[in-house]
């Protein structure tokens, strides 16, 4: 599997019959999401008036939006990885179907959102911590504690340890069915 898939370049223009348009990378994506959430939240404030959740969408939008027109600042290109492009590929197949397992059983299929967010967290965290357990030498070796710490964080020059993984996950899926009491 190739190592960087594409990379989305932020500083692209697409021409038209108007002339060049200005993009980053999947601007106009973004635009398309940006215009169904805010459809979406049109039908909830008329649905539910402007409460809680309502307040949450506005919040949450406002920090990607100011996040996202950040990123150029930052860095020129974002490289898309083919071993992160399938580990969310895999979590969101594996929720779906998961989704239509417990809607089949009577419960609902946002206790299996819920969980997956329990498990795929602490699932690449504990990855990522054996991966450095397993080679500490190759990060901490004749480095700062900056240089140090930057290579603990590296995840693309780093690692990701099965074992790890389905450790903390497992642990946090028990602690997730123990607080929802249902069982495992």
């Amino acid at each position: 599997m190739r190592q960087t898939l594409f990379r989305i370049v932020f500083d692209a223009a697409i021409s038209t019959p108007w002339g060049n348009i200005p993009i980053f990378g999947v601007g106009l994506l973004l635009v398309l999401v940006g215009i169904v959430s805010l459809w979406q939240l049109i039908r909830h404030v008329r649905k539910h008036g402007f409460d809680g959740p309502a307040i949450e969408r506005l919040i949450t939008a406002g920090v990607i939006a100011f996040v996202v027109n950040q990123i150029p600042n930052w860095v020129d290109s974002l490289p898309v990885y083919g071993f992160g492009a399938m580990l969310l590929l895999g979590f969101l197949t594996a929720g779906w179907l998961a989704g239509i397992r417990t809607k089949r059983e009577g419960l609902s299929p946002e206790l299996t959102w819920d969980a997956g967010m329990w498990v795929f967290l602490p699932g690449i965290i504990g990855a990522r911590i054996f991966s450095i357990l397993e080679n500490w030498e190759r990060h901490t070796a004749g480095k700062s504690l900056g240089e140090m710490i930057v290579s603990l964080l590296n995840f693309p020059e780093g690692g990701l340890v099965l074992y790890g993984g389905v450790i903390s996950g497992g642990i946090f899926y028990f602690i997730y069915c123990h607080r929802k009491k249902i069982s495992a």
